[in-house]
């Protein structure tokens, strides 16, 4: 009974400590669907700050989108991930990132997500390179962030503008071998006059 005594607030201490420490390192996977914080606070209910800005408006199968965590107000944490639209489902994957900052895999992606390595500033103005899929992109793309200001002032749900896939390079080269085809198509009939 002397040992439980003795080692019950050492336990207490380790619960109490544990949660406060959140992760510095980055975002856990399990935090990948619901993109919240294990902050022991609610995220902010105020306008955030920062904006996801994006400077296309489309893309293609395959091509690299350059994303911005914009604001006049550094932060210390950040989870981003591009999703289709209107869903939870995570699309492309991340290259090329800023110092302090790493990839992870959510669900059964591939570096399909982006989070800080420390709780240290983030200067402002960081670009983080999106890869789009290869092929069988959804129609439509909006990158979600959860910002983290410091430990107890965080922002979710934080979406860019939309980003469309672009077809028109699949419908453009199928019209222009239509007509290559009809010019072929003219040369063989005036040919065999």
């Amino acid at each position: 009974m002397e040992l439980v005594t003795k080692t019950s607030p050492c336990f207490l201490m380790l619960y109490w400590v544990t949660p406060a420490l959140s992760y510095p390192t980055g975002a856990p996977v399990n935090a990948c669907v619901s993109m919240t914080p294990n902050h022991n606070t609610s995220a902010s209910d105020t306008d955030s700050p920062y904006t996801v800005n994006i400077t296309e408006a489309a893309y293609k199968h395959g091509q690299m989108i350059k994303v911005k965590i914009m604001s006049s107000e550094p932060y210390r944490g950040i989870f981003l991930q591009a999703r289709h639209y209107n869903s939870s489902t995570i699309a492309g994957s991340w290259k090329d990132l800023p110092a302090n900052i790493q990839t992870i895999n959510c669900g059964s992606g591939t570096s399909n997500a982006v989070t800080h390595t420390s709780r240290t500033e983030k200067p402002l103005g960081l670009v983080y390179t999106w890869i789009a899929p290869s092929s069988n992109g959804p129609e439509k793309i909006v990158f979600q962030a959860t910002v983290v200001k410091n430990k107890t002032i965080f922002w979710t749900n934080i979406r860019s503008s939309e980003l469309q896939l672009d077809t028109s390079g699949a419908a453009s080269g199928l019209k222009m071998s239509v007509s290559t085809l009809m010019l072929l198509l003219v040369l063989v009939v005036i040919n065999s006059v």
